[in-house]
């Protein structure tokens, strides 16, 4: 967390700015079904955003690091398990911090449960297990494309199947067997 201050102030300020934007657009949220429907796209917004919001982060950064580890991996310094291990541990911290800020920010001041302090935890977890899937999906974008370039724009690409088959923009009934 500590070892690139840079990119650590610029994921936040990210995180921040997300945060701005989806306030201006859903606050105040109402027990209406207008408002019911906009808990659902607020929920869609939130996965979406925070599985890009990682993805791309971290799809640049390991075409960057493939020379090293190819060259460290050709030396039987270690394997692909313990560098991948060490790695996801190592954003590990910045994961909870990133679900912790965002989902005290946007749960409270939309109001989307606040009869229930234990659903807090429920969108925390979703929060933070959403950071983790586009770490993933990062990692494994970055490791398939050498040039950091092409990586960031076949990361935008993650963005169609989850958004399609997530249920959102079309029902799950609605979507041809052949696709799902």
């Amino acid at each position: 967390m500590l070892r690139n201050p840079k990119a650590m102030k610029a994921k936040f300020i990210g995180l921040f700015l997300t945060i701005i934007y989806t306030l201006m657009v859903i606050h105040n949220l109402g027990k209406d079904y207008e408002s019911y429907l906009n808990r659902i796209g607020l929920l869609f917004l939130t996965a979406v955003n925070l599985v890009l919001m990682q993805n791309l982060a971290l799809v640049t950064s390991f075409p960057l690091q493939k020379a090293v580890f190819m060259k460290e991996y050709r030396d039987n310094m270690y394997g692909v398990v313990p560098f991948l291990t060490s790695k996801f541990l190592v954003h590990f911290l910045d994961e909870v911090m990133s679900a912790l800020v965002y989902s005290l920010f946007i749960y409270w001041i939309v109001g989307l449960n606040t009869e229930s302090d234990d659903k807090w935890f429920i969108f925390y977890s979703i929060c933070l297990l959403s950071i983790m899937i586009g770490t993933g999906l990062g990692i494994l974008i970055g490791t398939i494309f050498s040039e950091p370039a092409v990586a960031v724009n076949m990361g935008g690409l993650i963005a169609f199947p989850l958004s399609y088959f997530c249920g959102y923009l079309r029902n799950f009934h609605n979507i041809p067997d052949a696709t799902s």
